[in-house]
């Protein structure tokens, strides 16, 4: 449990400092959102919840957008996550690539509108190709 905690306070300050490094023009990854998918399907429903409360906080009161629609979309991917983690088997690739993508779709779809093609399609993809190599370090470091 120790190791969660310390992801949960790294993961937001390399959000906030880190990753706008990595941008592909006007696109960057949501490593707050990686990170919480894959705490809910290997932790379960109340990890997820948690995990999401915590990461909603953070990312409201450092957004510019609504502190509340970020802390209930957070929760409500965590939520979600951890409880379809449950059906799935936990090392199962393909079950962190549905979700992920189902999530980002939620997530995308009700903060931006407009846009599909331009701002979703790219963003997903991002995050989808980072996950990949994150769910195995993250694997490997959580055993």
């Amino acid at each position: 449990m120790s190791s969660i905690f310390f992801i949960a306070i790294l993961i937001p300050i390399l959000q906030l400092t880190a990753v706008n490094y990595a941008m592909i023009g006007p696109h960057s990854f949501n490593l707050i959102l990686i990170v919480l998918i894959f705490f809910g399907l290997r932790r379960g429903f109340k990890t997820g919840t948690a995990l999401g409360l915590f990461f909603g906080t953070v990312n409201g009161l450092f957004s510019i957008g609504s502190f509340w629609s970020s802390l209930f979309l957070y929760a409500i991917i965590g939520s979600v996550t951890g409880y379809i983690g449950q059906w799935f088997y936990r090392d199962d690739l393909l079950a962190f690539l549905i979700t992920l993508l189902s999530s980002l779709g939620f997530m995308y779809l009700v903060t931006i509108p407009s846009g599909f093609f331009r701002l979703f399609l790219p963003a997903a993809a991002y995050n989808t190709a980072i996950s990949i190599f994150l769910f195995y370090f993250l694997r490997e470091l959580t055993v």
